[in-house]
């Protein structure tokens, strides 16, 4: 059995939630370069919520397993619900009102664990690995790694999913070398400022994503804000009160993260 086959067994054993890695539907990377269109802060939160909540499982199962290689590429779109309202309650009024209109939601799943490693107790994982636009620094730097590399993923797919571009995807087109451009990388949310895509980031993200998102990338693994912290950021309180509805039923945009 692969190590790839063996984590997805102990996965499923634990009724966590099923991963396919092939066939696939789609691919976040492939929709948006189909499609020509960003996501929606409400769209990626939903998506990013979805993501955090299953490597949260898998983080804190026994043993723990990272799967070190969080991309665009590997989320995968599952199923959508199509042209729904999306919901809150006034605070003022305490009536239901319309945030947005005829917004399509996204179902997504993780695939691709062939980068993913089982940690058994005392366990390290040192080994280089992993897509460099997209993995931690400490990884770069074959420190041992932790969970938190995979916070740092999500944090450059978020970016991904609302500029189209991740952050540190082109600076090698700038004349930089490969020991120049690692370096960027490893500068993580204190090299951000160096994007080629940090106007864009800055005109099209409110302050509160932008706060997140370098939380996220912060370069030390110690520093990084963790998946509990995510879930009680106010950019996901603020959409926990966003809803869709199926039936009479209200669906929270965010999980409950209890």
């Amino acid at each position: 059995m692969s190590v790839e086959q063996e984590i997805l067994t102990a996965i499923n054993q634990n009724r966590l939630p099923r991963i396919p890695v092939i066939p696939r539907p789609s691919d976040l990377v492939n929709f948006i370069s189909t499609t020509k269109q960003l996501l929606d802060p409400v769209q990626a939160v939903h998506v990013m919520s979805q993501v955090l909540m299953t490597l949260f499982h898998m983080h804190n199962r026994f043993p723990q397993i990272i799967h070190r290689d969080i991309k665009g590429d590997n989320i995968i779109l599952w199923d959508s619900i199509r042209t729904t309202n999306i919901w809150t309650i006034d605070e003022t009024t305490q009536e239901e009102k319309k945030v947005r209109h005829t917004m399509d939601l996204y179902l997504v799943k993780l695939a691709d664990f062939g980068e993913a490693r089982i940690l058994e107790p005392d366990d390290k994982a040192y080994t280089n690995l992993g897509t460099p636009a997209y993995k931690a620094p400490e990884i770069s730097r074959q420190k041992a790694q932790t969970p938190a590399v995979d916070v740092y993923s999500c944090g450059i797919t978020l970016f991904t999913l609302l500029i189209g571009n991740a952050p540190f995807d082109t600076i090698r087109s700038r004349g930089m070398n490969q020991q120049q451009w690692e370096r960027q990388l490893q500068q993580g949310s204190h090299g951000l400022s160096n994007s080629p895509h940090y106007t864009q980031f800055q005109q099209r993200l409110q302050p509160d994503m932008q706060a997140l998102i370098i939380q996220m990338m912060h370069p030390e693994p110690e520093e990084r804000i963790t998946i509990p912290e995510i879930f009680h950021h106010p950019v996901f309180q603020k959409y926990r009160k966003y809803y869709y509805k199926i039936g009479n039923h209200r669906v929270p945009l965010v999980p409950e993260f209890k």
